[in-house]
Order: C-alpha cells, then sequence, then structure tokens
C-alpha cells in the first residue's frame, strides 16, 4: 500500500460517513477530495524528488566507493512512498524480474 492509499483511507472514510449522515453533499466531497489528492500527491512527488537529489548527490561524491548502505536506505524510503516492493522491479531496466535472468560467468578465471 502507497503512502497516498494510507492517508487518503481514513479521509474517504470520513467524507463517506459525512454523505451518508447528510453532513456533506456528493457533489462537495467530489470537489473536497479532488483538492485533497491533489495536495497529497504534489507532497509526495516533492518528496520523492527531494530523496532521489540525496540518492544522486550521495552516488556522484562516493560511487562504488560507498560501503555505508545510505543510499539502499533512500531508495527503499522511496518504495515505500510509492508502495512498491523492491523485488517488484529488480530486473533489467526496471523490468520485473525473471527467473534465470542473472548474468552467469561461461568460465570461471582464477587469479595467478
Amino acid at each position: 500500500m502507497s503512502l497516498d492509499d494510507k492517508i487518503l483511507d481514513p479521509i474517504v472514510q470520513a467524507i463517506n460517513s459525512m454523505i451518508a449522515n447528510n453532513e456533506m453533499t456528493v457533489e462537495t466531497s467530489t470537489r473536497l477530495m479532488a483538492h485533497i489528492n491533489s495536495g497529497i500527491s504534489e507532497g509526495m512527488n516533492q518528496l520523492k524528488r527531494e530523496i532521489n537529489d540525496k540518492i544522486h548527490t550521495w552516488d556522484s561524491m562516493y560511487g562504488g566507493h560507498d560501503k555505508s548502505l545510505y543510499t539502499l536506505g533512500l531508495r527503499h524510503a522511496v518504495d515505500m512512498i510509492s508502495g512498491e516492493v523492491a523485488t517488484d522491479k529488480n530486473g533489467f531496466n526496471d523490468k520485473p524480474y525473471v527467473k534465470g535472468q542473472e548474468f552467469e560467468l561461461d568460465e570461471i578465471v582464477e587469479d595467478i
């Protein structure tokens, strides 16, 4: 479940309850939900942009020499915001993983 779903679910339930109790019209709730949804979506996109900027900055400073797992944690945070599971798109080019796609060496070369 994505962050926006976690935020929106209780709001939708409250608004539906208000409609059922004649405290709010369907038209008003529709307009209100459009504004709420837009605000939440923009906030989440901004948060993802900020985290991705941190990932890019860290990678550009340390690259392959980083052993802290800092960017791994940040990437996990982006997955949590988006509601994705890291293994959903761990294949090549962000495509779903397919068993057997791993790179395998034709031969093993030992250091002499």
